[in-house]
Parts: C-alpha cells; structure tokens; sequence
C-alpha cells in the first residue's frame, strides 16, 4: 500500500495550477483594459454632453486654456455667473448663476493639492492621463475637440475623441 503522491503527480497538479492562473491574470487584465476604455469613452460622451449645456446657456464654448484641459473643470464643474441683460437706463442686471454643468469625480481630477480649492485642476482619464480640449476644435473646425490619447499615448490609433 503506498503512501502519498508521486512526484510525477505533484508536478502535474503544479502544471495544472498554473495554466489555469495564467488564463486567469490575462483575462482580468484584457477586461481592465477594456473597462479603461470603456470609462474614458463615457467621460468624454459625458463631457461632450456638458460642453453642449454650457453653450445652450452661454451661446459660446467654454474657452481653451495654454494646454486645453485646465478651463473645463473651472467652466463645467462649478457655477458661473451669467449677465442677464440690461434695465432701461442700459446699466448690467444682477448677475445669475448657472451650472455646474459636469460632476467631476476626483478619480477624473489632477492637481498638486486637490484639498486646495483654489488650485488649479486638470481633467484626466482612466490611464491618468490629461484630457486635452481644442476650441476650436482640429478634428471637428466647427465644434470642440476633447480627446485622450489613450492607453498608448505615442500613437493616435487607440484615441478616444468625441
């Protein structure tokens, strides 16, 4: 009567084992990146959505900072005071305020103290990553660029615009 494995059993299972690991970590990754990608697609759909709010009300894009991502959390995510004309005597109503247009989580934020209220804040995307804002845009003359440079910021295949 014998007692225990061989060793020739023990690597089989040890094979075993790790194949089904190995199918196992390449699916989860390939599904976090897809989930990336899937989370950038609806970040910039829903920061495409907001652009569009803010012009209804204000009758112009949101403008464009030096490196074009900086002014969307400013212009979208707080409220923004909006002339409402003027009285008789041609001077400025009183100011309303409008917005915000766009629920920024701080996953999608970026800024050296983001405590700090008062600092400046850069949207970015699910690679971390800043979203880049064009006005006017390159790829639509007559609208808005947002774009991320996706997983491979290098080449412009895997871009993400809206």
């Amino acid at each position: 009567m014998r007692k225990g494995f061989t060793l020739v059993e023990l690597l089989m299972v040890i094979v075993i084992i790790s194949i089904l690991l190995g199918i196992g970590t390449v699916t989860f990754v390939s599904l976090k990146e897809g989930q990336q990608e899937k989370s950038t697609r609806q970040l910039i759909t829903g920061l495409d959505y907001a652009i569009k709010l803010y012009f209804d009300e204000f009758h112009k894009y949101p403008p464009m900072d030096y490196d074009g991502s900086q002014n969307l959390h400013y212009y979208l995510g707080h409220k923004i005071a909006k002339k409402t004309g003027y009285d008789t005597t041609g001077l400025d109503l009183p100011q309303q305020k409008v917005g915000p247009f766009f629920e920024f989580k701080d996953i999608n934020l970026e800024a050296e103290d983001l405590s700090n209220p008062e600092a400046p804040r850069y949207v970015k995307d699910f690679w971390s990553r800043r979203v880049i804002y064009k006005n006017p845009g390159e790829l639509h003359p007559d609208y808005i660029d947002i774009v991320s440079q996706g997983e491979e910021p290098s080449t412009a295949d895997d871009d993400i615009t809206n």
